[in-house]
């Protein structure tokens, strides 16, 4: 944003929807300079005043579709040519884009993730900020007091750096219509090949459904403290089988069975042991030590369960721009199974989860030692030869395989299996899928 702040904050109220197709209830936009509101504008059309106290969209009638509206906030757009701020951007922007409210190049800033960036909280609600920085109790999810309330939040705040959205291509509702026409003709030919030959469209297309559903997903658990139509993991679920040592449900369940006395190596999980678990940080606290230092305590989720882990001062140091609400992160660290006390992990590394392919490269060695003399070569073919496949190293003498750390993983479009081949022979080179 320009040195001297102008901005306008936009918020919308939906039918309790997170689908663009569902329309429009409300409109709000208040225009700022310099935090000083310079202009307003409350677009609804309220039918049941009781029923709209409730917020949420309640009591209002449709008003996705309704001109003379639209053309109001956009003659406002035209009038100061700023660029827009909203607190949950992404949802906005897809509403308003849906239904022409504003077109693919305006400019969009969310201050949900400007606010994320700047400092480690436990929620990013609105309505949790506005309680965190003393600015007042509850929401009404009404639009006009909801950009009123940010405006509040950002008085106090006053970001330096802020988040904008990317600028990509938004579906519209004609795009809609005409994919429903499309999927109709598809039984008749098979022109769709066609158009998957343009790899970028293809490449566009996926990005942009990719940001719907983590976006919806997001709503639904603000909303509704659920993951409804799916979960954000879904499609980290064979990274996480290649990267963790173990789900988080397998670590309650050994304690579960050493708590009546079962000993059976399905249940090989044991205080202090050492275990990588991945998944989803879904809360975060920060704590001051006696020693006025700060660690962490944070909650992450996989596919399976939810467990606590510590995070403390110096190992916090060193992760901490990896710990955020919504990160999807992998954690090594030390089981803490204490009797009469709920299952932790003692953090001690934490590297980003990232989608893997699910191809795996071996390289076969007679033994550790073989392994260790040509780590070195090893290593420099995959610097330059870096990707998302998994390399795992093989010791024929006693068949265990030693899975590489994640900046050793390489590229399978590259010519990594030659220069493998090259050096440890055609043989000992496999890829398995």
């Amino acid at each position: 944003m320009q040195k001297k702040e102008r901005f306008i904050i936009v918020d919308i109220e939906t039918p309790r929807s997170f689908s663009p197709a569902n329309g429009i209830r409300e409109v709000a936009a208040v225009v700022v300079e310099d935090y000083r509101v310079i202009d307003t504008l409350h677009l609804a059309i309220i039918t049941d005043e009781e029923k709209y106290k409730n917020g949420y969209g309640d009591g209002l009638e449709a008003i996705e579709e309704n001109e003379e509206l639209k053309t109001q906030f956009k003659n406002l757009l035209k009038k100061y040519k700023y660029p827009l701020v909203a607190h949950n951007a992404s949802f906005d922007r897809n509403f308003l884009s849906y239904w022409g409210w504003v077109d693919d190049k305006q400019e969009f800033y969310c201050s949900m993730n400007t606010i994320k960036q700047k400092e480690v909280l436990p929620s990013y609600k609105l309505v949790n900020l506005l309680e965190h920085y003393n600015i007042k109790k509850g929401q009404s999810h009404n639009a006009l007091q909801d950009v009123l309330d940010l405006l509040d939040l950002l008085k106090v705040i006053k970001p330096e750096r802020w988040c904008a959205l990317s600028i990509s291509r938004a579906v519209s509702k004609n795009d809609n219509k005409q994919g429903k026409d499309a999927t109709k003709s598809s039984a008749k030919s098979n022109s769709f090949r066609k158009f998957a030959k343009d790899k970028e469209k293809v490449a566009e297309e996926k990005e942009m459904i990719e940001f719907a559903k983590n976006n919806l997903l997001a709503m639904e658990k603000e909303m509704t403290g659920l993951y409804l139509s799916g979960h954000p993991l879904d499609e980290y679920a064979k990274s996480l089988k290649v990267m963790t040592s173990t789900t988080i449900q397998k670590i309650y369940d050994c304690k579960e069975a050493h708590n009546e006395g079962i000993d059976h190596e399905e249940y090989s999980i044991h205080d202090e042991d050492k275990v990588v678990v991945g998944g989803i940080i879904t809360e975060v606290t920060q704590k001051v030590t006696r020693n006025n230092q700060i660690m962490a305590f944070i909650k992450i989720e996989d596919l399976s369960a939810t467990i606590e882990v510590i995070v403390f001062p110096k190992t916090l140091d060193r992760v901490r721009n990896l710990i955020a609400a919504d990160a999807f992160v992998i954690i090594k660290g030390r089981v803490s199974m204490k009797e009469d006390e709920a299952v932790k992990i003692i953090c001690e590394t934490m590297e980003p989860l990232e989608k893997v392919d699910s191809s795996k490269v071996y390289v076969r060695v007679d033994n550790l030692d073989m392994a260790r003399d040509t780590k070195p070569k090893l290593m420099e073919i995959c610097n330059e030869y870096a990707g998302n496949t998994p390399l795992y190293v093989f010791t024929a003498n006693d068949r265990k395989n030693y899975r590489m750390p994640r900046d050793m993983w390489v590229n399978l479009n590259s010519e990594v299996l030659f220069e493998l081949k090259k050096i440890f022979g055609e043989s000992n080179v496999k890829i398995v899928e």
